[in-house]
């Protein structure tokens, strides 16, 4: 399949470190860089981002794009986001992937991880601890670590003292 389309539903905004980075940037880089286009969604009560979700969620249950592949992003609820999330992959689960890069299912029931683990046609994974413990729930698993954008910025002077920063 020659992708040309990718439905993204994060579990968060864009604030949140793990779907820049595990989201928005990639799907930037591949808009920029191989003209895949894409509808990126997430959880809000914001009216414009409601109807957004129903638009594209409707659109990919109805007429699903050729060539398209689906993302789920380290969806854990088990409420209305959640419950639609799972109806449209039960529905389309051909070309679906879910992506997680921690251990949610320590900290969250986990019984809506699972479902999407093991329903979608493929998981991705973002340590070699979640490839270990989650590939017998979906034998297409896959490591794929973060991606670190080149955002173009060039530090001016050396300070005097080395500081090491973490973005989770």
């Amino acid at each position: 399949m020659k992708l040309k389309y990718i439905y993204w539903f994060s579990f968060y905004n864009p604030f949140h470190p793990t779907v820049r980075y595990r989201g928005k940037y990639p799907l930037e880089f591949l808009r920029n860089n191989y003209g895949v286009n894409s509808s990126f969604i997430y959880p809000d009560y914001n009216l414009s981002n409601i109807f957004m979700f129903f638009r594209v969620y409707f659109s990919v249950l109805l007429f699903r794009r050729r060539n398209s592949l689906i993302v789920i992003q380290s969806v854990h609820s088990n409420f209305i986001y959640g419950k639609a999330l799972r109806i449209l992959v039960r529905l389309r689960r051909k070309h679906t992937i879910y992506d997680i890069d921690d251990a949610d299912y320590v900290r969250y029931p986990p019984s809506t991880i699972y479902y999407f683990i093991k329903s979608c046609s493929a998981l991705i994974v973002g340590s070699r601890e979640l490839l270990k413990n989650l590939s017998r729930l979906n034998s297409n698993a896959k490591l794929i670590t973060c991606p670190v954008p080149d955002l173009q910025i060039v530090k001016k002077k050396k300070n005097n003292r080395l500081t090491i920063g973490w973005i989770g």
